[in-house]
């Protein structure tokens, strides 16, 4: 994962608590987590990142195309381009 603040990249488990922190409660109480040593927090990102699909699965198909609802949420492209004319 990768994240922009300000044009600076960050990257990894930062860009993860960076996300969080712009969540509402209790999301971005996740963010304290910034004191845990950037070495350690990267290795335990890699290791989620690595196991996340034995843990939770992996489905075929994308959540957002299987749920209209929340498919609307997204702004479509087309949309867009109408609008700017």
């Amino acid at each position: 994962m990768s994240f922009f603040v300000n044009l600076i990249l960050i990257s990894y488990y930062a860009a993860a608590l960076r996300v969080l922190s712009y969540l509402p409660l209790p999301y971005s109480a996740i963010s304290c987590l910034w004191v845990i040593p950037t070495p350690l927090r990267d290795a335990v990102y890699d290791y989620v990142a690595k196991n996340r699909y034995e843990w939770f699965g992996k489905a075929e198909d994308c959540l957002v195309l299987q749920e209209k609802e929340l498919l609307e949420r997204f702004i479509d492209r087309d949309e867009m381009m109408d609008r700017d004319s």
